[in-house]
């Protein structure tokens, strides 16, 4: 069984919010946030992407990322994970978990 990579603890999360590429072709879409950490986040989108892209994602601040992998689901989604450039805080992390009713969708990233 592989060793865990990761450096900070995931943590589940019912965050709603939008995310624009950088580097690929997609524009401002929404994205689901199923769960977070310090250093990254597991998202669910309509629409598919590319491991290696690099994103902007509205959270309390706008975190620039990278994809890690992307894959598909049954349900005809996609899932992605993302490593963040900079951590998260603490603080940030905190108000992002206690989050269980979906956010009004920021109007601009």
């Amino acid at each position: 069984m592989p060793a865990e990579r990761r450096s900070h603890v995931r943590h589940r999360t019912k965050v709603e919010t939008l995310w624009v590429s950088i580097t690929g072709t997609n524009s401002k879409s929404p994205v689901r946030i199923r769960d977070i950490s310090r250093g990254g986040a597991r998202l669910e989108m309509d629409n598919p992407a590319v491991a290696g892209e690099r994103v902007r994602i509205k959270l309390r601040t706008v975190m620039e990322a990278q994809l890690v992998y992307v894959q598909p689901t049954p349900e005809g989604k996609w899932l992605a994970g993302c490593k963040f450039d900079k951590d998260l805080s603490e603080e940030e992390l905190k108000v992002l978990v206690r989050v269980a009713e979906p956010a009004v969708m920021p109007s601009r990233i």
